[in-house]
């Protein structure tokens, strides 16, 4: 991936979150539970609502985390992922249904989980959502939903974790399922 459109992406995901910080009516923060049942992937996501029924999001996901580091059966789902967006809702910003789209920018590198071989690369996509938030609380929601996302990636696979044995490397466009979520969401 370029590294110029890697900082323009960012750049712009940045001047959007604070223009519409800055005409925010109501804001949300929260994280996705199965985030952490996958390799406990640190999460958050916030969200500012600019209308009735639209809000914008600015999302990560971290994970550093390496199992059996020592073993043959060296488990990881490692990943620095970021991503923003709109969501838009039909009946109110941060109530009932919601269809979301997003620009999503991911480096990771993952293996053990299927087979021996592990794969690492850059990943630069848009991803659709849908779901549906029930609101507990005036201040505490429950989030449900699910979605999926493609684009380019880079990427390289080795035969195993340790061994540096190239199977495979180069780019290709992808889809795969994202956004599979129950989501705690506070708002204020």
């Amino acid at each position: 991936m370029d590294t110029t459109i890697k900082k323009a992406a960012c750049t712009l995901a940045f001047f959007l979150s604070a223009i519409t910080f800055l005409m925010a009516q109501k804001v949300s923060a929260g994280t996705n539970i199965l985030g952490y049942v996958n390799f406990l992937t640190i999460n958050a996501e916030v969200g500012i609502a600019v209308s009735k029924n639209w809000s914008v999001c600015l999302a990560g996901k971290y994970n550093p985390f390496t199992y059996n580091d020592a073993s043959p059966l060296q488990l990881q789902n490692k990943q620095i992922t970021v991503s923003t967006g709109a969501k838009f809702w039909p009946f109110y910003v941060f109530s009932g249904f919601f269809y979301g789209a997003k620009f999503q920018y991911s480096r990771y590198n993952q293996g053990g989980i299927i087979g021996r071989e592990t794969s690492e690369g850059d990943a630069l996509g848009i991803g659709f959502n849908l779901g549906y938030s029930l609101l507990l609380t005036k201040w505490f929601n429950l989030e449900f939903g699910a979605g999926f996302w493609a684009g380019g990636k880079k990427y390289t696979t080795y035969a195993c974790p340790r061994c540096g044995r190239i199977v495979e490397a180069g780019e290709k466009f992808f889809v795969s399922p994202n956004d599979v979520m129950i989501n705690i969401v506070f708002t204020f």
